[in-house]
């Protein structure tokens, strides 16, 4: 009998701990829809708690995420220890600025559609960092900056002509930017400077496309660029330790220029 009743006891008190323990603490969010044209978002989130996230949706031409004038950045998230934004834009001539500031982990997907549209996303100081954009059309524009962060993921798809992607990256360790092109005339520029146990990807695909990387202060960065057309070229210079640049051009009237210095450096050009 004792035991049965102890053991009744034992699930009662059970019980009450479950009914009356804490709930786990949600992510303040925030969710903004604009149709039309001309229209502007701005929200901040700095110290909203310990999880933040944000979507703005936007469809029209001439709309910001963010103001022009005063460069207020659309979407501001600071100090939370998670921090989410989720950005998508369709029209063209939009704008979208984003800051991520401290945290453990911050991630960003962004997404553009149509022509002359341009994301600006800086994050620093974050302990893990993500960072997710595509891009459909022409005369689009990806500015990344990235300073000092831990393991920093940066991706940028572009796809059509005249599009340009210019990514920094300073004071990080174990960042990976990968950017891929396919259509002409597009250009990627990558600067890492003091940043550790860095990777560069880079793709392209089609004419008269150009990458120019440049690695100073790092130690054990690595370069995979890769192009397939004519007309393309690649400029690639690092000042590093133990660095390592691969460098593939497929097609023809192709350029390639690789200039290392340190020690320990590995420099790979293969053209067919």
């Amino acid at each position: 009998m004792n035991t049965i009743l102890s053991a009744a006891l034992a699930a009662v008190a059970l019980q009450l701990s479950l009914t009356t323990a804490p709930a786990a603490a949600q992510a303040t969010g925030a969710t903004l829809t604009q149709t039309g044209t001309g229209n502007r978002v701005l929200l901040d989130q700095a110290n909203s708690g310990p999880d933040v996230e944000a979507t703005i949706i936007q469809q029209g031409a001439n709309n910001v995420i963010g103001d022009p004038v005063s460069q207020l950045p659309g979407v501001f998230q600071s100090e939370s220890e998670v921090q989410r934004a989720t950005l998508r834009q369709t029209g063209n001539a939009n704008r979208a600025t984003l800051y991520q500031r401290g945290g453990w982990r911050t991630n960003l997907s962004l997404t553009q559609t149509g022509d002359g549209n341009v994301s600006r996303i800086r994050q620093e100081q974050a302990g893990d960092s993500s960072t997710n954009i595509y891009q459909t059309g022409n005369h689009n524009q990806v500015d990344g900056d990235s300073r000092g962060s831990g393991p920093n993921g940066f991706v940028a798809i572009q796809t059509g002509n005249d599009n340009v992607v210019d990514v920094v990256d300073r004071l990080s360790g174990y960042s990976g930017p990968f950017m891929e092109q396919d259509g002409t005339a597009n250009r990627v520029a990558v600067r890492q400077d003091d940043a550790i146990y860095t990777t560069v990807q880079v793709a392209q695909v089609g004419e008269r496309n150009q990458v120019t990387s440049s690695h100073d202060t790092t130690s054990n960065s690595y370069l995979d660029a890769r192009q397939t057309g004519a007309d393309n070229q690649i400029a690639a210079r690092s000042a590093a330790m133990g660095s390592t640049a691969r460098i593939t051009q497929i097609g023809f009237r192709l350029d390639a220029t690789l200039a290392q210095r340190g020690a320990n450096n590995l420099g790979v050009i293969v053209q067919r």
